[in-house]
């Protein structure tokens, strides 16, 4: 699977080197990206609560 050379609609990361994981995330669909990234959790408001902390997860393990 390849990576498309521009995805629109994504937060941008101010980490230019974790913007990758943001990318990832929506090619592949995922259902959640769990982090301790303080890079990537801010971007959780954008992303509509699919960036959440390892101890969020499993705090909603059910919920979702």
């Amino acid at each position: 699977m390849r990576i498309p050379a521009r995805l629109t609609k994504l937060p941008q990361c101010r980490d230019a080197g974790d913007q990758m994981f943001i990318e990832l995330a929506a090619v592949g669909k995922a259902d959640l990206l769990v982090t301790g990234d303080k890079d990537l959790l801010v971007l959780a408001p954008q992303s509509g609560g699919r960036i959440v902390t390892a101890e969020a997860f499993l705090e909603g393990l059910g919920a979702w």
